[in-house]
């Protein structure tokens, strides 16, 4: 699967992604775990998603979309992140869930949210509300390998040594792991991801496992 922004519509199941590493990210998920009937769109930036809505509704065979999954960061405000999609959705006219990881039924197409990190469920089984994101996701999954401290105490040197305030830990930490092994040096996130970097049966990747199925 090679998606593109402009790709024309091939499918019933829509997954629309913030930026290309939540879409590969998505993409490998489907690919690994043999879901064919998904289809991944790139909406672009999370200020972009409500005209990237309208502009998806108006492409040729959108009438066929019977299930649309939003994929988004959480980043510093769950709530907000949360009702900014909600929002977008409702603006141009579609149905919105009143939580995330469960889909709106009773419409045309049915509509679901899906906030990064996600990390696992509480104890009455629902969806955890963390702020965070995609990275926050992955970095929680590798957070036990003997390598994690160095790369924290690493990046700790780095700022007090230069007294620069590094403005995207997230970032910084996961890319640091990848650039310390011999199979992920230099790979973005979703090329880690096709080839496995995060454990494709880890409790923490069953939420969206499980929502993809869904659809």
């Amino acid at each position: 699967m090679a998606p593109n922004k402009n790709e024309t519509i091939e499918k019933t199941k829509i997954v629309l992604t913030e930026g290309k590493d939540a879409l590969y990210f998505a993409v490998n998920i489907i690919n690994h775990f043999d879901i064919p009937y998904i289809q991944v769109v790139d909406s672009g930036g999370v200020n972009n998603l409500t005209n990237s809505l309208e502009t998806f509704k108006k492409r040729e065979n959108y009438e066929i979309v019977d299930s649309m999954l939003i994929l988004r960061d959480a980043e510093t405000d769950f709530d907000a992140a949360f009702r900014s999609v909600t929002d977008s959705l409702q603006s141009v006219g579609l149905s919105a869930p009143s939580k995330t990881f469960q889909f709106f039924d009773g419409a045309n197409p049915r509509t679901a949210i899906a906030l990064f990190p996600a990390f696992g469920k509480d104890e009455n089984g629902n969806i955890t509300s963390e702020n965070g994101t995609l990275e926050d996701l992955c970095w929680s999954i590798i957070s036990e390998k003997p390598e994690i401290p160095c790369i924290e105490s690493f990046l700790n040197d780095v700022e007090k040594s230069s007294s620069i305030k590094l403005r995207r830990p997230h970032k910084n930490k996961l890319h640091s792991y990848l650039s310390a092994t011999n199979q992920y040096v230099g790979m973005k996130i979703g090329e880690a991801t096709k080839i496995g970097a995060w454990g494709w049966t880890h409790p923490k990747m069953q939420n969206f496992v499980e929502l993809l199925r869904q659809m």
